[in-house]
């Protein structure tokens, strides 16, 4: 779980964008890839006579032209969590906190609170459901003042109300939190790894790991799946505790000890941790890992299996359509998500072209640009009065931003200006067809936006660009077959007709 700080009193949508990336990011790497055709789009943004192609699609981060990707993509989940003292910013009761939309974390000196926030899954319930989970140790020392450790170069502000009385600056980030002997001989310390919370029972040489005992409060009652991890259930949310990892050190190495979770009391709801044998006169570390997965959103859906579900051969489920979520990475590490959504209250910033859900709408696109630390450059809306969603995003050489996408809006948003007129400005039918944008680099202007649209059903799969950075390719099937107004074709294309 991936908590961050939050600042200057508005909802910590850095912690939001963290987690929601690793999320999609797992969710577009999952897309099917379909039998597509493929549409090359020069730099001028018109249709190119010459070329039909088969591009690579769903993930636009493929692009040759954007080097070292997949790493970038995966540092994004390796931010350090960060640890805030309460220097009245919160509840006099919390001594730490880390904060993010959705969720929070609030140490106190007798216990850890988790708090849960997650969004209606039906998209006509605007009613966001919120829970608090509580972990206390069961037979603990008297209340331990907690104590940050590894302090890190940031500082937090919060600059709340016009009473400057009231605000609160430069809160140090502390990258630990450690409680000392709240079991005899046992110190508790929290912190993250890569990505996820973490915190280790340290238990010193010849002190009795047996004493360490957790009870959840908010939640039923806990279980332990075939795995040996420890389930939390709360809110439907995928809560759990991983099977222990318990070591110990002996120089440079790990020396893995046998563990487990165990559930005890009358009840089965306190856990304590079953230790194998292992060397008594060296410290031992008791290692749980928290995994809670939250979402980028509002208070309606952002699930595009649920929004656009696809049927495919052989799934019991709804799947979502290939490049729905999307995201890349620029050459300097920005990194852009895009997907659908419900949400009237989708995060929002100063400028965008799209501030709100359009009239009409059951779902229009969101686009949302993060710096490389998670900081939120924009989020905008992009759709009409039907349902619109993704099909791939990509970058240019000039860091514009394309994406393109599936919609069935009457009015999606075009351009017909005088150097950059849509190829389509309208469908050739009602029904869904492709849509095809391009944004600047900040998210305000709309600089070319068009349909690409048959008499059939036509759809989106894919998006990306060439390695000079200047042509993009799109990718897609289609049901269009009438001559004359089928799918266009251009001029000396491998193949202008469909096989019937």
């Amino acid at each position: 779980m991936r908590l961050n700080r939050r600042r200057s009193g508005k909802t910590c949508s850095r912690s939001r964008i963290l987690v929601a990336i690793t999320l999609l990011m797992l969710l577009a790497a999952g897309a099917l890839t379909v039998g597509s055709r493929a549409v090359k789009l020069r730099a001028d943004n018109t249709a190119n006579p010459h070329a039909f192609s088969l591009a690579h699609a769903t993930l636009s981060s493929r692009s040759p032209s954007i080097k070292g990707v997949p790493q970038v993509l995966a540092n994004y989940g390796r931010l350090p969590l960060t640890f805030e003292p309460n220097q009245g910013q919160t509840d006099a009761r919390v001594k730490f906190q880390a904060r993010g939309s959705g969720y929070g974390l609030y140490l106190t000196a007798q216990e850890a609170v988790l708090a849960l926030q997650r969004s209606a899954a039906d998209p006509r319930d605007s009613t966001a459901r919120t829970s608090a989970i509580s972990m206390k140790l069961v037979g603990a020392n008297s209340p331990a003042e907690p104590a940050g450790e590894i302090q890190l170069p940031g500082k937090s502000n919060y600059f709340i109300g016009n009473n400057p009385a009231q605000w609160h600056r430069d809160i140090p980030q502390f990258a630990r939190v450690r409680y000392h002997d709240v079991y005899p001989g046992i110190d508790l310390v929290y912190y993250g790894n890569q990505g996820r919370l973490e915190y280790d029972f340290v238990v010193a040489p010849d002190s009795d790991p047996t004493q360490v005992a957790l009870r959840f409060q908010g939640i039923a009652t806990p279980t332990i799946d075939p795995q040996g991890d420890l389930v939390l259930p709360a809110l439907g949310s995928a809560l759990r505790l991983q099977a222990p990892r318990v070591y110990q050190k002996v120089g440079t190495e790990r020396r893995p000890i046998a563990s487990r979770f165990e559930l005890r009391g009358p009840d089965k709801n306190e856990v304590g941790f079953e230790i194998g044998a292992y060397d008594r006169s060296q410290t031992l570390i008791i290692d749980p890992v928290l995994v809670y997965s939250t979402y980028l959103g509002g208070s309606g859906n952002e699930a595009c299996s649920i929004i656009a579900p696809i049927t495919v051969e052989g799934m019991s489920v709804p799947v979502p359509p290939p490049g729905c979520p999307a995201i890349t990475v620029d050459p300097a590490s920005n990194a852009y998500v895009a997907g659908s959504t419900t949400s009237t209250n989708f995060p929002a910033t100063t400028g965008e072209f799209q501030p709100d859900l359009a009239p009409g709408a059951t779902a229009n696109v969101f686009i949302a640009k993060f710096s490389p630390t998670g900081s939120l450059l924009f989020a905008t809306y992009l759709g009409g009065n039907g349902t619109d969603y993704t099909g791939g995003v990509a970058v240019d050489s000039g860091f514009d931003i394309l994406v393109a996408g599936t919609t069935s809006s009457s009015n999606f948003p075009t351009t017909n200006g005088a150097t950059n007129t849509a190829f389509q400005t309208t469908p050739i039918t009602s029904g869904k067809h492709v849509f095809v944008s391009k944004l600047d680099p900040t998210g305000k202007i709309l600089l070319y936006s068009t349909y690409l649209s048959g008499s059939g059903t036509d759809i989106a799969t894919g998006l990306a660009v060439d390695q000079s950075g200047s042509n993009a390719y799109v990718t897609g099937t289609t049901t269009s077959t009438e001559v004359g107004t089928g799918f266009p074709s251009t001029l000396g294309a491998y193949q202008t007709t469909p096989a019937l």
